[in-house]
């Protein structure tokens, strides 16, 4: 398991104080700009400590990436707030943790909103209040899934949809939920991606 580091400091080697200094102004910078809650900031002092213990998960340091990825998370989340009606929802630990693990998986900003725009959209969701922001950027196949419905949006007035076709599809919504909430994500992916290819192709 990889060990945690701080900005400037190799593995196995004692931090010096400047650099633990430089770590805590940075999280309560965040703190004061509204980036993180009291939650999310105890929890990133308890990595701190874990890393100038050299232990617990890897934390991610404070750098030019790191900050980047701070910034498009705070734009992501204005963004699902409007989309999703949700003007009075707060920056928690675990929607900025969620929206963060998928760019370091590799998916653009620019995705997520793609996702986020999925989601919202679509009717099923929308009625069950299936619009968490944490729920959309659940895992790498649940983000795609999203992205799929964004992507048939254009044409979705124009085509009519088969009773049949529609009973089709709120079948598998009605299976992905079920897998969803036995935490079975690879099933719940695998339907998202059959939903979204009957939307797209109407059969």
């Amino acid at each position: 398991m990889n060990q945690p580091t701080i900005p400037g400091v190799s593995k196995g080697v004692r931090p010096k104080r400047g650099q633990i200094v430089a770590q805590l102004a940075e999280i309560i910078r965040r703190m004061a700009l509204g980036d993180i809650g009291p939650g999310a900031m105890a929890a990133e002092l308890r990595e701190l400590a874990d890393a100038l213990e050299s232990k617990g998960p890897a934390a991610e340091p404070v750098g030019p990436k790191s900050q980047e990825m701070l910034d498009a998370w705070g734009r992501i989340f204005s963004y699902w707030q409007k989309a999703a009606g949700k003007d009075r929802a707060k920056k928690t630990s675990d929607r900025r943790q969620k929206v963060i693990a998928r760019m370091r998986a590799g998916y653009s900003e620019a995705a997520i909103r793609r996702a986020i725009d999925g989601c919202v959209s679509d009717e099923w969701h929308a009625e069950k209040g299936k619009v968490e922001l944490v729920y959309i950027c659940r895992n790498d196949s649940t983000l795609e899934g999203f992205i799929d419905k964004a992507g048939g949006m254009p044409d979705a007035g124009e085509r009519l949809v088969p009773d049949e076709v529609t009973e089709r599809l709120e079948a598998l919504e009605a299976k992905a939920m079920e897998a969803l909430e036995r935490g079975d994500d690879d099933r719940y992916g695998a339907l998202q991606q059959q939903i979204a290819r009957i939307q797209r192709d109407g059969e």
